[in-house]
């Protein structure tokens, strides 16, 4: 809402219904006992003003009450206008405007939370409970009961809100044009509807496609569906965890989970945690590839052939340098190997083969991209100037970690 004040008389509030409300019957009640009329409507003049300076949070608007006559609270006309712009502020008005249905309405219809503060009799209005569930379905919690059990109103609310269906009637909650308008709101809103619905295939696929993750609401049988599954972990690849029985060992299904979320390959079956060679023309590439290529710390739930594999641990420490912690040792003792991963963290040094800590070209490269990477070389690259220069340049802390002889020559310490 907008209050554009014209004059001292006449105020324009921009509605649904574009009402124009005229200050003088604004002083129902006076903000000064001793101010006369002319006065009195210049002070709610102010106070309108005033408010509407104020920011939209509740605490500023309590703010504003504290300050505020007490009478404006009482004040019909004054809080039309005020929760018009700011519903929550209808908690603030007087007990005897939270029975008045044409305030109530203006506060839900602004923010349907509102619908709390109102009187039991206009919880259980049916037009004011419909507005408030049309602006925040959540407004359903406040509604008399016979409203939550009203199949109008709950649906009304589930589309705006599906986890409005947890204050539905019992038997709405087996509703399947209501349960399936909350579910492809929100997809979590399968955690609430009745147990048959959880059983009901159109139901579930609708919820898993908002949110993969509602998955974990599905009945059991249905978690081991593939068309299920698929449609999940197509939403988001670690819905996979709440998958179970042949799911897990499909290959179309675990390959789209893992590109979506390369982690997602531990909740696999065991046989494809080996697999490399078979490959999804779409792909090219194989479960773990695709997995390590997403993120590169999947490698830790490869099978132990594949942790020593070239090139799938390439593949992993080019996503994620301290990958190579999983690599078996012969990768972290190849050159090309531990050179891609501290490239990629320098702080990945720490999990090179001894022999590579002290290679100079690697230790260069580490302590360019983390000066900390000092701490875990070599000794002998740490009495190298050129490596400590570029580690102290990169972090001056590194300085730290340098011989003592070079934390005293003066072009270190002045680059530290």
């Amino acid at each position: 809402m907008v209050v554009r004040i014209l004059d001292d008389e006449t105020v324009i509030v921009d509605m649904e219904e574009g009402d124009v409300i005229n200050m003088r019957h604004l002083s129902i009640h006076k903000c000064d006992e001793s101010a006369s009329p002319q006065e009195s409507s210049v002070q709610v003049h102010q106070w309108l003003a005033d408010f509407e300076s104020v920011s939209s949070n509740v605490y500023d608007v309590r703010d504003f009450f504290k300050r505020a006559p007490s009478s404006l609270r009482s004040d019909r006309e004054f809080m039309l206008l005020i929760v018009a712009r700011y519903g929550l502020a209808f908690g603030f008005a007087h007990d005897s405007l939270k029975a008045d249905k044409a305030v109530a309405l203006a506060s839900v219809r602004e923010d349907g939370r509102a619908l709390l503060w109102a009187q039991e009799a206009l919880k259980a209005d049916r037009e004011v409970v419909l507005a408030a569930v049309q602006q925040h379905g959540l407004a359903l919690e406040s509604a008399h009961a016979s409203l939550q059990a009203d199949r109008e109103v709950v649906l009304t609310a589930v589309r705006q809100c599906g986890g409005a269906i947890v204050f539905a009637g019992g038997a709405l909650r087996a509703d399947k044009d209501i349960v399936l308008a909350a579910v492809q709101r929100d997809g979590y809103a399968l955690k609430d509807v009745h147990r048959s619905m959880k059983t009901n295939k159109e139901i579930v696929l609708a919820a898993v496609q908002q949110n993969g993750a509602a998955l974990h609401y599905a009945d059991f049988s249905l978690q081991a569906d593939r068309e299920v599954v698929l449609a999940a972990a197509q939403q988001r690849g670690d819905a996979l965890v709440f998958a179970c029985g042949a799911a897990l060992a499909d290959k179309e299904v675990v390959l789209t989970a893992v590109q979506q979320n390369g982690n997602a390959l531990y909740h696999a079956h065991e046989s494809l945690k080996a697999d490399k060679d078979d490959v999804l023309a779409a792909a090219d590439k194989a479960v773990v590839l695709a997995s390590v290529r997403e993120d590169g710390r999947a490698l830790l739930w490869a099978q132990e052939a594949l942790k020593a594999d070239r090139e799938v641990v390439l593949a992993a420490v080019q996503q994620h340098g301290l990958a190579l912690e999983s690599a078996h040792a012969s990768l972290q003792a190849d050159r090309e190997v531990v050179l891609t991963a501290v490239r990629q963290c320098g702080g990945a040094i720490v999990f090179a083969g001894g022999a590579l800590r002290a290679d100079k070209d690697i230790v260069l490269a580490a302590v360019q991209r983390d000066g900390y990477a000092l701490k875990d070389v070599h000794r002998s690259m740490k009495t190298n100037k050129e490596i400590v220069l570029a580690a102290v340049q990169q972090n001056g802390a590194a300085l730290h970690y340098a011989d003592f002889s070079l934390q005293a020559d003066r072009e270190v310490v002045l680059a530290a």
